[in-house]
């Protein structure tokens, strides 16, 4: 079991960054709407970033790591930071504040962060 939780986690991890790479090709041609709507704020890409966190909290707590003091606080890190990602993605309210040069913020526009 902990050969196959290594292969998921690393695996999931290694598909995560090669979106992100497309992403970066992707915006520069599409632009930054673009990959925000299709990509980022996408429900697969939210899923893959879930699979990378409980298949590495997993391997974690079936390997030897947790008797690895410092190696296992560093990745337990990991999982809380993208915990706190997942709090802020799902519960945000995202908007743009207009600031004039001289006066108090007139407005907010709600919506998604572009």
């Amino acid at each position: 079991m902990r050969v196959w939780l290594r292969n998921v986690s690393f695996g999931s991890l290694a598909l995560v960054i090669a979106v992100l790479v497309a992403a970066t090709f992707y915006e520069k041609f599409y632009g930054t709407t673009f990959v925000l709507e299709n990509i980022y704020n996408s429900f697969w890409f939210v899923i893959l970033w879930a699979v990378v966190a409980l298949s590495g909290l997993l391997y974690i707590l079936v390997s030897r790591m947790p008797r690895m003091g410092a190696t296992f606080l560093l990745h337990t890190a990991f999982v809380v930071v993208l915990a706190g990602a997942g709090v802020t993605f799902m519960t945000a309210e995202r908007g743009a504040l207009c600031v004039s040069e001289g006066a108090p913020p007139a407005s907010m526009k709600r919506g998604k962060a572009n």
